[in-house]
């Protein structure tokens, strides 16, 4: 890769750093978010996989305030997820801290399909 092809592509990550705003949270107190990934290439994830999953986790965690849980197939792209659902995600983990507030997030509430059974 050229000098100039680097310094663009560098220019390019900056400029959209400017607009993607992003908190992280360096403290428990705040909530945390972890990532289950579900399935391989060799074995896709189903719907009924995602929700065993999901069961579990919310079984493990249960009573645990300050967790969030995305559990997602192996070819959901955390990368790049839509902002909407970025949003819904750091809404989720502000308020993890609430008896009230489930642990899984599944993909239904970030407006994500998956397709199968």
């Amino acid at each position: 890769m050229s000098d100039k092809s680097k310094n663009q592509t560098e220019e390019k990550i900056t400029n959209e750093l400017e607009v993607l705003k992003a908190d992280v949270f360096p403290n428990i107190k705040d909530g945390s978010l972890l990532v289950v990934t579900v399935g391989s290439e060799k074995t896709p994830a189903t719907k009924s996989d995602m929700e065993r999953v999901a069961q579990t986790v919310n079984e493990i965690f249960d009573g645990v305030n300050g967790i969030s849980v995305l559990v997602i197939p192996h070819v959901v792209n955390v990368e790049k997820l839509s902002l909407p659902a970025l949003r819904t995600i750091q809404s989720r983990v502000v308020s993890s801290w609430s008896d009230d507030e489930p642990i899984s997030i599944d993909l239904d509430s970030l407006g994500i399909e998956l397709g199968g059974n």
